[in-house]
C-alpha cells in the first residue's frame, strides 16, 4: 500500500514558503477504510512514495500562511488553542478532477460540509498575512490520489454516514515542523 506523507511534505523546502493549519481526526481504522473505498490498481504512483493513500486524516483549515511574516507564532497557536473539538458527518465521496490540467492524478476525498464554526476560525487565520491560491474554500478529507480519470468511479453517496471527531489542531510551518494542540472539549462561543 502506498501511503502519502502528510500534507505538502512532498514539496522541497525551497518550493514551500507557506504554513498551514489542519485539524486531525483520530480514526483507528483509517488505512482499512481508505483501502476498502479505493481499488488498489487505481492508485497513482510516480515511484516517489509522495502520493497514494493519505496517511493522516485531516481537514486543512488554511494553507498559505506567511510564516516568515508572522514573527510571533503565538498568534497562530492561540487561535488553534481556541478551536473546540468538532464532529463532522460524512455522506459523500467526491473528487478533485484534474482532467483540465497537467496533474497526472485525481484527488479522492470525503466531502466536508463546512460549519459556521469552522468558517469563523478560518476567518481568524485569514486576518494574518497569507496567500490564497484557490478562489473558494472546499473543506475535505483527502483519501488518496488516483490515476487521472479514475476518480470519477470513486464518487458516491454513502449508504450510511460516517462521523469523524477532530480533536487535534496542527500548525505546520514551511519546513514541515509541526506544533500539536489538543482541541478544547467545550463548545465554541462567538
Amino acid at each position: 500500500m502506498i501511503v502519502r506523507p502528510t500534507l505538502f511534505e512532498d514539496m522541497k523546502p525551497e518550493e514551500n514558503k507557506y504554513g498551514c493549519v489542519m485539524l486531525y481526526a483520530d480514526v483507528p481504522d483509517w488505512n482499512k477504510l481508505t483501502s476498502r473505498a479505493i481499488n488498489e490498481n487505481d492508485i497513482y504512483d510516480d515511484g516517489t512514495d509522495e502520493y497514494g493513500y493519505e496517511e493522516h486524516p485531516h481537514i486543512t483549515v488554511i494553507f498559505g500562511l506567511h510564516d516568515n511574516e508572522i514573527i510571533d507564532k503565538s498568534l497562530i497557536h492561540n487561535i488553534i488553542k481556541d478551536i473546540p473539538q468538532m464532529t463532522f458527518s460524512i455522506n459523500e465521496i467526491g473528487i478533485f478532477d484534474n482532467s483540465d490540467n497537467e496533474n497526472p492524478y485525481d484527488v479522492v476525498k470525503f466531502e466536508i460540509k463546512p460549519t459556521q464554526q469552522l468558517l469563523n476560525f478560518r476567518d481568524k487565520f485569514l486576518e494574518l498575512p497569507n496567500t490564497q491560491t484557490y478562489p473558494e474554500y472546499e473543506p475535505h478529507m483527502t483519501l488518496c490520489y488516483v490515476k487521472k480519470g479514475k476518480g470519477k468511479k470513486c464518487k458516491r453517496i454513502l449508504k450510511k454516514p460516517i462521523k469523524f471527531r477532530f480533536n487535534q489542531g496542527v500548525y505546520s510551518n514551511p519546513d514541515y515542523r509541526k506544533s500539536y494542540f489538543d482541541l478544547k472539549k467545550q463548545k465554541y462561543k462567538k
